[in-house]
């Protein structure tokens, strides 16, 4: 992106000195000074601005690694990049500028003498015989100056596709994160869409199945209450060493509280004993744990072989297991017995009012809670650090957006300097200035709208991409595609106010000039 900055900008500079270039040349200059005068001016411009972005960088880089930091609940343990990375900044300061000036300073510098003083800006040679003049001089019942602004949008096409690629992969890239964000929350929404409970009490000590129902059922605003066993295991390797642990869910396999979308295999029956489901997380991190595989746990100091049964879907990034909840109970040491209460409240209960009470209730009744929370706060926690992502993407489509306003904005005073002579023509014959304000701002428009249009299909496989490659990090499956509506409406408001901020400077440059002055630009 600073590379298409470098190459409008140094475009613009040659534009405006090829009398300049001329003269030397005239006087003896070689190709090759010509041409280190200008890569010269492109080097100090990139170590200047390399100077000023390594200090800004280390500032936000620190800022946005504690922000992030704090989110994740990491402690950062140092700040300070290594000097590797200075080089590479310094490197890419000092060289990218150079490359990207290269192509404009070798076309100027190869200027002969006779073409470069006989230079006003736009060679008719290049510009008038084509088919898309010979359509806009057959269009009839449009305003004029409307027709001279869609034609000068076309008159330097090289120049125009590079805004244009860049407004648009700033489009693409904003649509495939707004996109990412709706796709988020509709693969939060299926999966927690499968847990059917608003809250879970996890009690100091067990109780039996009978007691927590009975006991937390009588309590106001509660629906319908299940008591899950839960347990800690941890695989066997083939050495006899554990893995880490991981959490066993023991709960009825008729719950009416879950429905869990199945990837592989099947869900839990009353007759299964060493039977397991796993979460598609637990697979991807412990490969051989498959379906239809037999593993080794260790579970409450003693080993046992499990069958794998099924495999589901689910939000939790870390690795999960579901039994069934009788037997788990006994392979856990606590027949009967279970330590933690899944509630779905009654319809038109408020979530945090219930929650609070019912922990009251259930301390009053001697089930103390020892913890438990609200499922849409888990909801609400993952949605943050996932969206997070997304929002970093967001932020770096509007960097790229910004960058091509920049160049938009040079492509248009371009335009502008080389039609010196032109607008001095119009305004001789009597155009006023809104009308060639017109004209510019109404150039600078349509080129944000063909950005916007170029920007659709683009945004297409970059939310494909994108939401791929962020599902299988974070969620070990694709999202699910999604488009928001609000998202192209919001990248054609934004692309239109960016065209017309920079077209107000063209705009004012154009008319700045005096008629006289215009007629005899050279």
């Amino acid at each position: 992106l600073s590379g298409f900055l470098v190459l409008n900008l140094m475009t613009a500079v040659l534009a405006g000195q090829v009398r300049e270039i001329a003269v030397m040349k005239a006087i003896g200059a070689r190709r090759s000074q010509v041409t280190a005068i200008y890569l010269g001016l492109a080097l100090v411009l990139g170590l200047l601005a390399t100077a000023v972005a390594i200090p800004v960088a280390l500032g936000i880089g620190r800022a946005y690694a504690a922000f992030a930091g704090g989110l994740l609940n990491f402690e950062v343990g140092a700040y300070t990049p290594s000097a590797s990375v200075f080089g590479i900044q310094l490197a890419l300061g000092a060289l990218l500028p150079c490359a990207a000036a290269l192509v404009p300073v070798s076309r100027a510098a190869g200027m002969t003498v006779s073409r470069a003083l006989r230079d006003y800006g736009i060679d008719e040679a290049e510009f008038g015989r084509g088919a898309l003049d010979a359509f806009l001089s057959r269009v009839h019942g449009t305003r004029r100056p409307l027709l001279l602004s869609l034609r000068n949008t076309f008159r330097r096409r090289a120049r125009l596709a590079l805004t244009l690629l860049t407004l648009a992969l700033g489009g693409a890239v904003l649509l495939g994160a707004l996109n990412l964000r709706v796709a988020i929350r509709s693969t939060f929404s299926t999966m927690f869409g499968a847990q059917q409970y608003d809250l879970a009490l996890d009690f100091e000590e067990s109780h039996t199945f009978a007691a927590i129902e009975e006991t937390v059922g009588g309590a106001p605003s509660v629906g319908v209450v299940e008591a899950w066993s839960t347990g800690r295991a941890a695989l066997v390797n083939g050495d006899g060493t554990q893995g880490n642990a991981f959490p066993v869910v023991g709960l009825p396999p008729d719950s009416r509280l879950v429905a869990f979308p199945l990837a592989e295999g099947r869900w839990l029956e009353d007759a299964d004993t060493r039977s397991l489901v796993v979460t598609r997380q637990f697979s991807a991190l412990e490969p051989r744990v498959r379906v239809g595989a037999d593993v080794m746990l260790a579970m409450s100091g003693e080993e046992s072989a499990w069958r794998v049964v099924g495999m589901i879907n689910s939000w939790s990034p870390q690795p999960i297991a579901y039994a069934a909840r009788d037997f788990l109970s006994s392979a856990a040491g606590r027949p009967g017995r279970a330590g933690r209460a899944v509630v779905a409240l009654s319809e038109g209960a408020e979530a945090r009012a219930a929650f609070e009470g019912l922990v009251d209730a259930m301390d009053a009744a001697g089930l103390d809670v020892g913890s438990g929370g609200l499922l849409q706060d888990q909801r609400a926690a993952a949605e943050d650090h996932l969206l997070m992502v997304a929002n970093f993407l967001v932020t770096m489509a509007l960097l790229i957006l910004a960058v091509g306003g920049l160049g938009l904005a040079t492509t248009l005073n371009l335009s502008v300097m080389e039609r010196t002579r032109e607008i001095g023509v119009m305004r001789a014959i009597g155009a006023r200035h809104r009308t060639i304000h017109g004209i510019v701002l109404a150039e600078g428009l349509f080129v944000g709208f063909l950005g916007y249009v170029v920007a659709l299909p683009l945004s297409v496989p970059m939310s494909l991409v994108v939401g791929n490659g962020f599902g299988r990090v974070m969620f070990k499956m694709p999202v699910q595609f999604a488009i928001s509506p609000g998202a192209l409406a919001a990248w054609l408001v934004i692309v239109l106010a960016l065209s017309a901020a920079a077209s107000l400077d063209a705009a004012r440059r154009a008319t700045r000039t005096t008629t006289a002055v215009a007629l005899n630009y050279a």
